[in-house]
């Protein structure tokens, strides 16, 4: 098979070239014509001529056919009819040395031996792709040719019979290099195909590969957040019970925990979304001056706790960035430097690096990193002196996750380190000459007094928790496991219509909140505002949440934040 798929090539290579070798054939049989008109018995030179001109018509649809229908069941036969038509061409031309070779004439001489050690040159260019054709026409023209020469006589015309073998094997030898040359580079060929071939293949397995492990951490997410968010619900019910000191402390040291545990689980699904290209931007125009004072605001008690001098020196500059994906680059950056860094001031800065490109700088007086580890440091999982793999002290995700950002948004980062003397982490981002967005704060103190809360969510744990929750908080609430169950309920006991719908989005027998929200709002006849949780990740989810106008959150959600956005909506919703 593999010679068949040679052989294929070098008819393939050889074929376009062949028409230019008849179309140099017609010109010689022109030249003879001219030469030998009045020389040569007219009939002798038109039947020789004739058939020439027979032979490459023939030839010429032959070729045009095989072109069109050579394949490897086919092209052995197809190389013996080329090379049977190739040896007819031979002899018509050795038959010119009998024809029209006069030795006595030096004319007649030159001509025909120039012209059929000529043709012979060409066919050598054209047909040394494929041997047997080259053969069958080099010698059956030039051996008769040196024959009719060497047996002539006069030492003179023997000298030009024996150059004309020489030059005779001279083209066999030049014809051997070139065709195992053609054969060398189609195989040669062949092989990169195979090996592109199975490149892609792996890329492809690869891809594949990565696509479905971000799909099953994805999906996985959802049942790891499930008990999750049940746990801080119960943890936020048990925090407001009177309990003994000792008791609060053991509170306090699980709510940690679970939160230590959300922001693994965080970091891992934010990798998941970053490589199967979930995650999409939100490129705008934004005040980074106000956005890094929030920032650092969040950061200012653990700076108090941990003893580190945090300065904040932003300019009043507008970027062009996606302002959640930047903010979660300053978080994790500051985060690694109060965690990791053994610092004892770090500081947070923004320069005008050139006229339109800014630079955001977080940099510590810590113990700096070596040279050796500068690398490795943006790779996903690699940690520094955490060799017993302590898991609070992350996965070393975290510098991974802003690389991954910074380049997402078209944003540059680098790190200017020395063993001893600190580090610099920089974001050069590009400046916006638009007024940015104007952010929205919430109100302290917010009393959800009487509202009437309806949740639908399939897990128990979570209805009990959510139904303890907004109880603590003197809401009235109805807690369902179905879309059914809710309407039946709504319908039996003659409920007004809710304050507030919060329904998780994947509920049993394959159906969703987003259901279950449409359903409520059709009972009623209006847009009843309404939060849709889920423990999936994906902008599937928001797109879908954003489709049914209400509110997406992603479990485990604080009790705090459900109370601050579930306010904002229903102040919306009153105003």
């Amino acid at each position: 098979m593999k010679q068949q798929q040679i052989l294929v090539a070098q008819l393939q290579t050889m074929y376009p070239q062949v028409k230019f070798l008849f179309m140099g054939i017609m010109a010689l049989t022109v030249v003879i014509l001219n030469v030998f008109w009045d020389k040569i018995p007219l009939i002798t030179l038109i039947s020789w001529a004739g058939a020439n001109l027979i032979l490459i018509i023939l030839r010429s649809f032959f070729l045009i056919y095989s072109e069109n229908n050579l394949n490897l069941n086919n092209v052995r036969i197809h190389a013996l009819i080329f090379a049977l038509g190739s040896l007819s061409s031979g002899f018509i031309w050795a038959s010119a040395s009998y024809i029209f070779l006069d030795v006595d004439n030096n004319i007649s001489l030159i001509i025909i031996v120039t012209l059929l050690l000529g043709s012979t040159a060409g066919a050598l260019v054209t047909l040394s792709a494929y041997l047997p054709a080259f053969y069958a026409y080099s010698c059956t023209v030039l051996i008769p040719l040196a024959w009719l020469l060497i047996t002539q006589g006069s030492p003179e015309i023997i000298q030009i019979g024996i150059l004309v073998g020489i030059y005779l094997v001279a083209l066999i030898g030049y014809s051997h290099a070139v065709n195992k040359n053609l054969k060398q580079f189609i195989a040669l060929r062949f092989k990169n195909e195979t090996l592109l071939q199975d490149f892609r293949v792996q890329r492809d397995l690869a891809e594949q590969a990565n696509i479905e492990k971000s799909r099953y951490l994805a999906a996985t997410s959802h049942d790891l957040r499930q008990p999750l968010h049940a746990l801080q619900l119960y943890l936020g019910n048990l925090s407001t019970l009177n309990n003994s000191e000792q008791q609060q402390q053991l509170i306090k040291k699980s709510v940690a925990a679970g939160s230590t545990l959300n922001n693994l689980l965080t970091s891992l699904m934010d990798v998941s979304r970053l490589d199967s290209g979930e995650l999409e931007l939100n490129m705008r125009s934004v005040n980074l001056e106000l956005l890094i004072a929030d920032i650092a605001e969040e950061f200012q008690a653990i700076a108090e706790r941990s003893g580190i001098q945090l300065t904040v020196c932003a300019l009043p500059v507008n970027a062009f960035t996606d302002a959640m994906l930047l903010s979660r680059c300053i978080r994790n950056l500051l985060a690694n430097a109060f965690a990791h860094a053994s610092a004892s001031a770090i500081s947070i800065a923004t320069t005008i690096h050139h006229e339109k490109q800014l630079k955001i700088s977080i940099k510590d007086n810590g113990t700096g990193i070596k040279h050796s580890e500068k690398v490795n440091i943006f790779s996903e999982f690699y940690q520094l002196n955490n060799p017993e793999r302590d898991k609070n002290k992350g996965l070393g995700l975290g510098l991974a996750i802003v690389k991954k950002l910074a380049v997402l948004m078209g944003h540059t980062i680098e790190l200017e380190t020395a063993e001893g003397a600190g580090c610099e982490f920089s974001i050069y981002l590009n400046a916006s000459n638009l007024l940015p967005t104007k952010k929205l704060k919430s109100e302290p103190n917010i009393d959800l007094s009487g509202i009437f809360v309806v949740i639908v969510d399939d897990n128990p744990e979570i209805c009990e928790g959510m139904a303890l929750t907004f109880k603590n908080w003197n809401c009235e609430v109805l807690v369902a496991q179905n879309t059914q169950t809710l309407l039946g309920e709504l319908q039996r006991l003659n409920y007004p219509a809710p304050d507030i719908i919060i329904a998780d989005y994947r509920l049993r027998d394959n159906k969703t909140g987003v259901e279950t929200i449409k359903r409520a709002r059709e009972k009623f006849g209006f847009e009843i505002p309404a939060i849709l949780v889920s423990g999936d990740t994906g902008e599937t989810l928001i797109r879908e949440s954003a489709g049914v106008n209400c509110h997406y959150l992603q479990k485990p959600v604080p009790p705090a934040h459900f109370k601050q956005v579930i306010s904002s909506m229903i102040k919306k919703r009153t105003s």
